[in-house]
């Protein structure tokens, strides 16, 4: 079973699309059975689907729509009188299942919990910002977007709760990842999550500021000056609100000529006292991974790269080192 759900609805069992087999009522119902993981009373979902009927009506229909449902996904519904629930068959390779919208909140869960204790981008480990990445790639559109079900006020409601957490997930990964390569220097991939993070958020004055420090990072002055404006525009027509202290200050200084390509990193490296790095570090991502988790494990106090001579000891320690400078005093 797939079931995937953000951008839009589709349930596929095998090589078989079934969600236009089933009527709205019956989808709905599924989802919400796979989206909750737990079990579910009858009068509950009754309620949720048909809440402007009698509750006799209800349940009545709730008993055709189980039954319709249990002929295509019964190996993934557990029902009794009073209560249902969404399965899992772990024990057969054809019935297990995967959903988008749990491996995607089970990815952004993960990071997140860790950066909360986290009080720089610059310290996320890398092996986490990937996990990001993939978590990322499974937010091709809003919760379900497009898919209305009539007549099921309470349903709609939960629906549109549901999408916005979902939303606001993806939109603060956006911003957790901008930081993370803005901090490592890397602003095009930067730059590219802030600008995905303004498509599914174009009031956020956060992503907006963002933007107009990695243009102006990037060598980009005029660019920067003008998403200010794009900022200011926005901001006014949607919220009637004019940018907060943070984004006018960042305006004056580009505006200053304060914030120029490479200063950071140039003021990074004269606190840091590292050699300049003359030539671009290509590859060994795989060390540099173990060694950016074994640096931010609090545990650890001493890591030593060994080797053959020749084979790169010191390009991969300062390759560390500049990865991690921002994260010490």
């Amino acid at each position: 079973l797939r079931l995937r759900m953000l951008g839009g609805m589709r349930i596929r069992l095998g090589d078989r699309l079934i969600s236009r087999d089933l009527s709205k009522k019956a989808q709905a119902l599924f989802c919400y059975l796979a989206v909750t993981e737990r079990p579910q009373s009858r009068d509950t979902l009754a309620g949720l689907l048909w809440s402007d009927f009698p509750q006799s009506r209800a349940r009545a229909n709730l008993r055709d729509t189980l039954s319709d449902l249990s002929r295509v996904l019964g190996q993934h519904l557990q029902i009794n009188q009073s209560m249902i629930a969404f399965v899992d068959d772990a024990h057969s390779w054809e019935a297990s299942s995967w959903i988008d919208t749990v491996q995607f909140q089970q990815g952004i869960n993960e990071v997140q919990q860790s950066f909360r204790n986290t009080p720089s981008p610059a310290i996320l480990p890398a092996e986490l910002a990937a996990k990001l990445e993939e978590a990322l790639k499974l937010y091709r559109g809003d919760f379900l977007d497009g898919f209305y079900v009539r007549r099921a006020a309470l349903f709609e409601e939960w629906l549109s709760v549901r999408r916005e957490q979902l939303h606001q997930s993806a939109v603060e990964a956006l911003q957790i990842l901008t930081d993370y390569y803005i901090v490592h220097g890397d602003y095009q991939t930067a730059h590219t999550h802030a600008a995905h993070m303004l498509r599914l958020d174009p009031w956020r004055e956060e992503g907006h500021r963002q933007l107009i420090r990695l243009l102006a990072l990037s060598g980009q002055q005029s660019a920067a000056l003008k998403q200010y404006e794009t900022c200011c525009q926005v901001l006014m027509d949607e919220l009637s609100l004019e940018p907060g202290p943070d984004t006018k200050t960042l305006y004056e200084a580009i505006r200053a000529g304060e914030l120029q390509p490479g200063k950071l990193e140039k003021e990074a490296r004269k606190q840091s006292h590292l050699p300049p790095d003359e030539t671009p570090f290509i590859g060994r991502e795989e060390e540099l991974a173990t060694l950016d988790g074994l640096i931010s494990d609090p545990a650890v106090r001493l890591v030593n790269i060994s080797g053959p001579g020749g084979v790169g000891k010191t390009r991969l320690a300062l390759a560390v080192a500049r990865r991690s400078m921002n994260r010490y005093e």
